[in-house]
């Protein structure tokens, strides 16, 4: 009697953008794969729109067993596993359905991402500083630097820690 191979989840790293390729292309040779996304709501100049992003950029999880590990590496877009203690990380069932918790529960709260111009102001949403007035004073991909306007302090925060003022925040 033969028996089946233990598979395990694993995380794999994707080149950037890649995540949704690699996820379809590993759904179609058979592996049953895991890409947690979330919607968020990006702002350009003249619109807003909700998107779906990956949770976690360039990973992807995959459930597979020891013998198939090449196959996965050999698909296109796959940079490698992500590895612990020189072996491929093995991700506890536990871990994915926390991850799809998660997510599910988070459904009704959306990220806000709004492109804001230095001399902005903002609230923050996070953080020890939630709910404090501050203007935006320089900015870099993923943070603001701000001035807190109440205690004249410069701040660096994370762009998901800033939501900008609109009128109903007045």
């Amino acid at each position: 009697m033969k028996t089946e191979p233990i598979k395990h989840w694993m995380a794999i790293y994707t080149k950037p953008k890649n995540e949704r390729k690699v996820f379809d292309k590993l759904q179609k040779f058979g592996f049953e794969v895991y890409l947690p996304l979330h919607k968020v709501v990006r702002q350009w100049s003249d619109r807003k729109k909700k998107i779906l992003v990956p949770l976690i950029s360039s990973y992807v999880f995959v459930k597979t067993d020891e013998a198939n590990r090449l196959a996965v590496l050999k698909t296109i877009g796959v940079l490698n596993f992500v590895f612990w203690l020189g072996k491929p990380a093995i991700i506890q069932d536990i871990e994915i359905e926390r991850i799809k918790y998660f997510l599910k529960e988070a459904i009704n709260h959306e990220i806000i991402i709004e492109n804001m111009a230095v001399g902005d102001m903002a609230m923050v949403s996070s953080g020890h500083f939630k709910g404090q007035k501050v203007e935006i004073v320089d900015a870099d991909n993923k943070e603001y630097f701000v001035n807190l306007v109440s205690l004249g302090m410069r701040l660096r925060l994370s762009k998901l820690d800033v939501q900008k003022i609109t009128h109903a925040h007045i």
